[in-house]
């Protein structure tokens, strides 16, 4: 594996023009997606928090938005994901289990299923292709993965791995599960799923990992990880595409943390969090990398996400006041 520089006619930009979501949580967000289902005005982002609350908000295309709900939860949420149809979001639960709110009817719903997880749920993802359709992948720290079906008491699949789960990602027929100790699994979720193991390097464990997609196709082709030391590591699994490894190293690096990385859903920018106050846009188009954009904030970015066509592009920065103890934190979108 080899390393990459990236351009250096990078344009670097502050945040005063992007619009700050009203009403943010006081605390850490866990996790951040909008939903599939939106109407041409509209669109609805949820949020985990680490006050153990999920929010709700409108964010209209007139670059207004607006608090719709906020649900307290017995326990704190790692993660969560929309449902297929964008009724509600599934939660992975610190109490070991997998939760649901329907944001029509506000109350949490706990599945009657049997053998949740014996830690807990680090990761959700709602499977939305190929035998497995509107199924929901958890991953834990009891060192399993297990499927879901919603009309099942059991899990459909389980399966079993030498370490804790620490991220995961979800698309199409291909699942990426990322381990302590570096390790990576890649499932491909067919009819009898088969799963390829990879070793990251730095034999430490990835901060973030999502799946990306080929240009032409619009197939999983591979997937990036980011790791603790503020490397980007795009690694692809599709064989027609003969492009070695690489690492490419986050904006003014000094050691900082990869928080989060997504991909535009259309045109395949890839959008990588830094707890070094950089929110950088690549086109990580082969043979090398090109920053699009760096995005400079006074504050570390935890987490991102892009609305399903890609036209509004929300984050989460966070910084310790410490001359009045308060967590200060802010969740804010570009259009």
């Amino acid at each position: 594996m080899c390393s990459a520089s990236t351009s250096s006619n990078t344009t670097v930009v502050g945040t005063e023009s992007d619009i700050e979501i009203i009403d943010p949580p006081s605390t850490y967000v866990s996790a951040m997606e909008f939903s599939s289902y939106h109407t041409i005005r509209n669109n609805y982002l949820a949020a985990s928090c680490f006050d153990r609350t999920v929010r709700l908000w409108e964010v209209r295309r007139s670059r207004k938005n607006e608090p719709k709900t906020v649900i307290e939860m017995p326990s704190l949420i790692l993660d969560i994901a929309w449902s297929i149809h964008g009724r509600g979001v599934y939660m992975a639960s610190i109490d070991n289990q997998l939760q649901f709110i329907d944001f029509g009817k506000p109350n949490i719903l706990l599945y009657s299923a049997n053998n949740y997880h014996d830690g807990p749920v680090r990761t959700c993802n709602v499977i939305k292709k190929t035998n497995y359709i509107s199924c929901i992948m958890t991953g834990s720290w009891d060192k399993t993965i297990k499927i879901w079906d919603s009309r099942c008491i059991e899990p459909v699949v389980t399966i079993n791995l030498p370490y804790n789960i620490a991220c995961a990602d979800v698309e199409d027929d291909m699942a990426v599960v990322c381990t302590e100790r570096g390790m990576i699994y890649v499932y491909e979720l067919g009819p009898r799923i088969k799963m390829t193991a990879y070793f990251n390097t730095h034999q430490s464990e990835s901060c973030s990992a999502a799946i990306f997609r080929d240009r032409r196709t619009g197939k999983p082709a591979g997937f990036t990880l980011g790791t603790p030391e503020g490397f980007i590591i795009p690694i692809y699994i599709d064989k027609s595409h003969d492009v070695p490894n690489v690492e490419i190293a986050m904006p003014l690096n000094n050691n900082a943390a990869v928080n989060d990385i997504k991909y535009h859903p259309i045109n395949h920018v890839t959008a990588v969090l830094g707890s070094n106050g950089h929110c950088s846009f690549f086109n990580m188009e082969p043979p090398g990398a090109t920053i699009l954009l760096d995005k400079c904030c006074q504050a570390s970015i935890n987490k991102c996400c892009f609305n399903v066509d890609g036209t509004i592009f929300a984050y989460n920065t966070f910084r310790d006041n410490s001359q009045v103890c308060q967590l200060i934190s802010q969740i804010k979108c570009i259009m």
